[in-house]
């Protein structure tokens, strides 16, 4: 979609013109008349000339030219302005698969526009699950989405439904995620101690795709908690590797052969802690196979046997558990094409200031009307000479 704000030009014009009322002569008495039929002399009817246009006759001022512009403003008579300017256009371009960017900024991602394909899922439970040898111990990121309205309850994360699980029996180096009392949990473990969690403020298991992530920084040993790409919690915990279990296992703990009891999708695995822009970019897009730190990438479309390819360069591939370890997913990933979300949307230009009015010339006073001669006394028409008229005075 596309938004045309239409262009308007004005120009304006402010013309005045004075016109004088016409002088007229005097008619003066030309002459007495005594006898017989002299008629006096008319003098001359002088008429003024017009005075020309007034001084100040300014034009107006151009309206601003560009999109959207606002026009200029009228020129008051006999002085100059320039034009106001038009505006910077209201609205920018449509983002392609995205929201319309407000006033030009960037094209936001369509979140949770996006529903599909995303192939196939892991299905968790009630036997199903999968396992990788464990590649992330120091810094690293966790992400998937997970669908269950399963969560079960109890006082620690191993009371939960499973999502990622690294964990061994007892106080070790260790970390583990689970869906408890229906919000996320991450444990980190600590040799010889007990172990630290961090629980998300927003309900994860509700029967809807959730994103879930987790963050772990080992020389600050914070650890942070994302639910749909929001950071909710952090916590600072155990600052040694977590290294003690070797294989990382989706959808269930092993030792206590507890199940997530519902579908996973997209696990990506990452040796870098990544931040939450990042994370928000990349939870509805599905990745190259070299992402720099991606080192385990399951999206559970291909599979060989009970081999779940890793779609990250690691080629760090998952074993499938179990009978129906796939099923479709309908989970909300973009096509390629759209994932990024729409362009940013280009800010409206701005409009160009109206042209300067130019002041108005002042106007000629119009030339003084020539008085027309007297008229000339009328003939003596009797033996009694008249007296002659008086010539006509000028008006």
């Amino acid at each position: 979609m596309s938004l045309r704000l239409r262009e308007f030009k004005v120009k304006v014009a402010v013309t005045v013109a004075l016109t004088w009322p016409a002088v007229q002569g005097c008619f003066p008495d030309f002459g007495e008349l005594t006898s017989g039929r002299e008629t006096s002399g008319v003098g001359g009817v002088a008429t003024g000339g017009t005075i020309g246009a007034g001084a100040g006759e300014g034009g107006g001022g151009m309206a601003g030219n560009g999109p959207s512009a606002t026009g200029g403003v009228l020129v008051a008579a006999g002085s100059t302005s320039v034009g106001k300017g038009g505006a910077v256009g209201a609205t920018g371009g449509a983002a392609t698969g995205g929201r319309i960017s407000p006033s030009g900024g960037a094209g936001t991602a369509p979140w949770p526009a996006c529903t599909g394909p995303a192939g196939q899922a892991l299905k968790a439970g009630p036997t199903a699950y999968a396992t990788a040898p464990r590649l992330i111990q120091d810094d690293f990121t966790i992400e998937a989405w997970i669908a269950t309205t399963t969560a079960r309850t109890g006082a620690h994360f191993w009371n939960g439904s499973p999502v990622i699980w690294a964990d061994v029996a007892g106080n070790d180096n260790d970390f583990g995620m689970s869906a408890l009392n229906g919000k996320l949990v991450m444990s980190v473990g600590t040799s010889g101690s007990a172990d630290a969690e961090v629980t998300s403020t927003s309900t994860v298991a509700t029967g809807q795709w959730v994103h879930v992530a987790v963050t772990r920084q080992m020389a600050a040993g914070k650890v942070q908690v994302f639910v749909n790409g929001v950071l909710e919690a952090s916590m600072v915990a155990n600052r040694a590797s977590l290294n003690r279990q070797p294989i990382l296992t989706m959808g269930k703990d092993p030792a206590n052969s507890v199940f997530l009891d519902g579908r996973m999708d997209e696990v990506k695995l990452w040796n870098t802690v990544r931040t939450q822009a990042e994370i928000q970019a990349g939870m509805h897009q599905p990745l190259g196979e070299n992402e720099p730190g991606l080192v385990g990438y399951y999206r559970f479309d291909e599979i060989i046997g009970t081999s779940l390819r890793d779609n990250s360069s690691a080629l760090n591939h998952a074993t499938a558990v179990g009978s129906g370890a796939l099923v479709a997913s309908d989970a909300p990933l973009c096509d390629a094409s759209i994932s990024n979300g729409g362009a940013a949307g280009s800010a409206g230009a701005a409009g160009s200031a109206g042209a300067a009015g130019s002041a108005g010339v002042s106007g000629f006073a119009g030339a003084a009307g020539s008085a027309q001669a007297g008229g000339s006394g009328g003939a003596s028409a009797s033996a009694t000479a008249g007296r002659s008229a008086g010539a006509g005075t000028s008006p």
